[in-house]
């Protein structure tokens, strides 16, 4: 949705709205003002824009964090109920963490971590077993020889996902990838790993750029509690948006076995 569309959407909603709403007459003199030459193209675009943004902060925003937090409440909700229903079904998850490695038989050892006895490997046991963990964190395997295997714990949830919600963006990026390695020279990409998202258009030439004054100039005082939160905020997603990233790197090139110089990190500073 583009950006015009956005402000067309909340010009529609405010219209909608009862005639003595506040924004909605607002909006109307605005209008009826240019119509009358009382005021430029310039003045009412800027006045409108206005009153859209107080109107999405003010209105849409708060009503967004109560379904979100609705919604939040009744997953935590689902899953306190299955820990008091079926304690044996649900993993310890306390010796576990992002970024822990298991060897040898590494994901029978990962389930003795959760305190599960493992199930035969091989058998649909062992598969609904793996698959019922994975609705609590995620991992990857490396296959070694001799039977052995390298996991990694990708990630561990806050709380329990639904068994068939599935990965949105990883796939699609996961393609992206593909295709252009399938079209590179021998297929071989020479740059970094920041340029190459870039050409991907997965994420612009801006991020990390972006200064922290103009969230201080352009988010609302009241949605800020300390402008430091604004710049931790920042870059505690800019490096999960970089892990994730480079974690699917590092699948794509176990897949098609593509060399290591295949690419490398930025010099100088993250990638």
């Amino acid at each position: 949705m583009t950006t015009e569309e956005m402000k067309q959407n909340l010009i529609n909603s405010i219209m909608d709205l009862d005639a003595e709403n506040p924004y909605k007459k607002q909006l109307l003199e605005i209008m009826q003002s240019h119509k009358e030459k009382k005021l430029s193209d310039i003045e009412t675009y800027l006045f409108i824009n206005d009153i859209l943004n107080n109107y999405y902060f003010d209105i849409i925003v708060p009503l967004e964090d109560t379904e979100i937090k609705k919604k939040r409440e009744e997953q935590q909700q689902r899953f306190l109920n299955l820990i008091n229903s079926d304690k044996n079904s649900v993993p310890n998850l306390t010796y576990v963490y992002e970024g822990k490695k298991y060897h040898g038989a590494s994901v029978a050892n990962m389930i003795k971590d959760v305190g599960w006895k493992p199930k035969p490997a091989g058998k649909n046991s062992r598969k609904a077993q793996e698959n019922r963990l994975r609705q609590f964190m995620d991992w990857y395997t490396e296959k070694l020889d001799n039977n052995n295997s390298i996991t990694e714990i990708l990630a561990v949830y806050d709380s329990m996902i639904e068994k068939d919600r599935k990965k949105i963006y990883e796939p699609l990026i996961e393609v992206l990838l593909l295709n252009a390695l399938y079209h590179a020279e021998d297929e071989t990409i020479c740059t970094t790993r920041n340029k190459f998202f870039q050409s991907l258009n997965v994420f612009s030439i801006n991020f990390q750029r972006v200064p922290v004054q103009y969230y201080i100039d352009t988010v609302p005082e009241k949605y800020v509690k300390d402008i430091s939160d604004i710049s931790i905020t920042r870059d505690a997603f800019h490096d999960s948006v970089n892990d994730k990233l480079k974690k699917l790197i590092f699948r794509i090139r176990q897949i098609t076995r593509l060399p290591e110089k295949v690419l490398p990190p930025d010099r100088g500073g993250k990638s």
